[in-house]
């Protein structure tokens, strides 16, 4: 194929699926409106944030003591890595 025609084609490609593109885009926005609209889909929305404010202070409890788990397990291991390396080391158990 020569250039000019690829080149035609694809844009006649690009314009029509853009015009149908568009065309779903609207109809899909259009959809997205009525069920946002819909009274029971913002009670349930409603719900669903009274919940997360609900737990919020119990997830952040819990993240919280998951977090410094992880970092006393951490500083454990760097303690025993450091000890492997200098026995003599502030951080070996022997040193205390």
């Amino acid at each position: 194929m020569r250039k000019p025609t690829i080149l035609i084609a694809g844009g006649i490609g690009y314009v029509l699926g853009a015009k149908a593109g568009r065309t779903r885009y609207e109809q899909i926005r259009s959809a997205a409106r009525r069920v946002s609209g819909n009274p029971q889909v913002q009670k349930a929305a409603r719900q669903a944030q009274e919940t997360v404010m609900n737990q919020a202070p119990a997830v952040k409890e819990k993240v919280v003591a998951a977090t410094e788990k992880i970092k006393s397990h951490n500083d454990d291991r760097a303690a025993d890595a450091a000890w492997k390396e200098d026995p003599a080391s502030p951080l070996s158990p022997m040193s205390g």
